[in-house]
């Protein structure tokens, strides 16, 4: 609430210690059944001396006498799995990630620190200890073997693309036969084909995807989510263990995870190491899971696994577990594909998250769409090392408590109710708003004007503006602001913004987006006339054209909208096609806006007058300005 003032989804896990990767666990479902895009996940804990009194009477935390009396610095008197160790240390603080879908992460350019593959949660037995330990998440790994059974097909991530590839042709194929049964000029059932088609591949997707293995005896959920990478239980490459140094978690931690490798048959000789992070850090409870994650995020971005340097000497106990390993000292691997980590809370409470390396992701898109996520990437890092030097330096705080919602309290219905309603981005505020400034009080006069024109007069849908000009800048830079600035100054002085009896709209579009057509014959269908797309492709540059239109086309709907702030539902959402409104060149070379159906109704109801809009290209993107002036009084 304090750090976005969101109105989204909420759940609120209590596990014990486990707290953390249950957040995870819930986080992750909440994505997969589309509730959410983005969740942030984590735990927190403070130190009460109730509780550390209780930890201490059940013999859970080190005691400070006897290990003062052997000599023992504080900094060592945590030392899971070692025969000296006698507990763990007390700690506290909070621990968060944030979790999104991956088209989103790749679509916003933010970096990508690991796969979240397979998340579990398992209660154990039924007992009389509640701290004991118990193997309820074994579960992970159930599944029916024999040494006659031969693997499931569905393991050939080959097996799975041909079926994939099988259901797409007939999903075309059903595409196709509805389609030639529309009516022409009938958008909204092309619509409607096109989201069930999406619906249709994002079925096939998940189906031969991420949940072929659900629901069967034969394909365990921790095989069935390495196999979706093309992985195997081999390819784990380090375990973090909720490791307390308390002598019944670290045997039995090591215990479940010994059998899981066994029952899913990693290879003798191919150990998997094991990091205990709370040599270092502690036990904070309900964020010691979020810790351990960053940390074995860290390891899977450098390949270095880091040595439990308290391990003295390695439990005897632990020795029959020969599927483990425990390093007390780092060792840099030459890189780490997957890695576990298991989580065990107070009252039977059991967690595990199933990490992949990002490359596994980045390695399915093409060179050009990872070619542009490097460039948002780097423009993103670009802005948070400016943020964070700001932070530094005292210009603002690191972290910006909101005090009021992104909406007014007359927005606040129409947002919760609109699915497509979005933020935009206010400079006056430097925040993101619904509807831009929150100006409605100041506006309310301008909205009255608005009303009386709009029972004046109806305008003609059609106005010219100023000439399309080039903007010269180097093509090679990706949007130099220099270029863009000048190109929009330019814009805004050929249509001469000198009168504020008006809306403005600004859009800038990356020519990339239009490069590749293939496929896409559909969508520049809905969104351009017959006259728009033959002047698009006997252009020089028909990507440059196609991105010119559009950016005039998003900016006449921008311009339409800030005339009238406080017009509720303008438009039909963001899907809705663009076909009506058509920008064409008059004869002296300057573009035009003709409108028709419903934005030239819109238009006509707010009582508007003339459409004016410019195109200016600036290296690889396209500049738009457009204003709706209203009818002079």
């Amino acid at each position: 609430m304090l750090l976005l003032s969101s109105s989204g989804p909420i759940k609120t896990p209590v596990g014990a210690c486990a707290t953390a990767a249950e957040s995870v666990d819930i986080g992750a479902d909440t994505i997969k059944s589309g509730k959410a895009r983005v969740v942030i996940v984590g735990g927190y804990d403070d130190f009460g001396e109730e509780g550390a009194f209780e930890f201490a009477q059940m013999k859970a935390t080190s005691d400070s006498i006897k290990e003062t009396g052997m000599g023992r610095e504080p900094q060592e008197m945590c030392r899971p799995c070692s025969t000296t160790r006698g507990g763990f240390m007390e700690s506290h603080g909070a621990g968060m990630q944030l979790l999104m879908d991956a088209q989103l992460a790749l679509d916003m350019g933010v970096p990508i620190y690991g796969i979240v593959a397979l998340t579990n949660t398992a209660t154990d037995k039924n007992g009389r200890s509640v701290p004991a330990p118990g193997q309820g998440i074994l579960t992970t790994a159930r599944e029916i073997s024999a040494d006659n059974m031969k693997p499931s097909p569905l393991l050939d991530v080959e097996y799975r693309r041909r079926q994939f590839d099988d259901e797409m042709a007939s999903i075309d194929k059903w595409y196709a036969r509805e389609k030639a049964l529309v009516d022409e000029g009938d958008d909204s059932r092309v619509t409607f084909l096109d989201e069930m088609k999406t619906r249709k591949v994002q079925s096939a997707q998940a189906l031969w995807g991420d949940r072929f293995f659900h629901g069967r005896t034969d394909i365990a959920p921790i095989r069935g989510a390495l196999s979706m990478w093309n992985l195997t239980i081999d390819d784990l490459g380090a375990a973090s263990f909720h490791g307390t140094g308390t002598t019944a978690n670290d045997k039995n931690e090591s215990e479940v995870t010994h059998k899981q490798l066994v029952h899913l048959g990693r290879s003798a000789g191919n150990p998997l190491p094991v990091i205990c992070q709370k040599n270092l850090t502690g036990h904070p409870k309900g964020a010691a899971a979020a810790w351990m994650l960053n940390g074995l995020l860290q390891v899977l971005n450098t390949g270095l696994i880091p040595g439990n340097r308290h391990l003295d000497n390695t439990c005897q106990t632990l020795r029959k577990f020969d599927y483990l390993m425990y390093p007390n000292r780092s060792f840099q691997t030459v890189g780490i594909k997957a890695a576990i980590m298991k989580s065990f809370g107070f009252g039977q409470a059991g967690g595990e998250v199933l990490l992949v390396h990002p490359d596994y992701l980045l390695s399915t898109l093409s060179a050009a769409a990872f070619e542009r996520y490097s460039a948002r990437r780097e423009k993103r890092l670009a802005r948070m090392n400016t943020y964070a030097q700001k932070a530094i330096t005292g210009k603002h705080t690191l972290i910006q408590v909101k005090d009021s919602a992104p909406y007014s309290a007359a927005q606040e219905s129409h947002v919760y109710l609109d699915p497509t309603a979005r933020a935009e981005y206010d400079l006056t505020s430097k925040t993101w708003r619904f509807g831009g400034a929150d100006s409605l009080a100041a506006d309310e006069s301008r909205r009255l004007r608005a009303a009386k024109r709009a029972k004046k007069a109806k305008a003609s849908a059609a106005a010219s503006g100023a000439a399309s000009k080039k903007v010269s800048g180097d093509p090679t830079s990706a949007d130099s602001s220099s270029t863009l600035l000048t190109a929009i100054n330019q814009a805004a002085t050929d249509l001469g913004l000198a009168s504020n009896n008006m809306g403005m709209g600004v859009d800038v579009e990356p020519v990339a987006t239009f490069e590749n057509l293939n496929g896409r014959e559909d969508f520049i269908r809905r969104n351009f006339t017959d006259q728009e797309m033959a002047y698009c492709y006997s252009a020089p540059h028909p990507a440059a054209s196609f991105a010119g239109r559009w950016a005039a086309k998003e900016a006449v709907i921008k311009a339409i909208s800030s005339s009238a702030p406080t017009e509720p539902n303008l438009w039909k959402g963001a899907g809705a096609p663009l076909r009506e409104i058509e920008i064409f060149m008059t004869a002296s070379g300057a573009p035009s806006v003709l409108l028709s159906g419903y934005p030239l109704q819109v238009f006509d109801r707010l009582g508007l007058s003339k459409l004016s809009v410019s195109i200016s290209h600036s290296g690889d993107f396209a500049v738009s300005q457009a204003v709706a002036n209203y009818q002079q009084e």
